[in-house]
């Protein structure tokens, strides 16, 4: 099986549930993701929520995957 890896570039409320959901599921594990918002304070809150890869910027949560 093809390790999995998601980028999400904004992770505003909608994006918080679709994350929550993707990890809920079993589909791909927090490692897997990497997430880039303007708010620096939002990502660490969600990489300490949900145990992801916070990106310092847009391109960078891309290049993780």
């Amino acid at each position: 099986m093809m390790e999995k890896k998601i980028g999400f570039i904004g992770c505003g409320n909608m994006g918080k549930a679709i994350l929550g959901g993707l990890i809920a599921s079993g589909q791909v594990l927090p490692g897997q993701i990497w997430v880039y918002t303007p708010s620096p304070d939002k990502v660490a809150a969600l990489r300490d929520e949900f145990g992801i890869n916070a990106s310092q910027s847009a391109p960078g949560s891309g290049a993780g995957c």
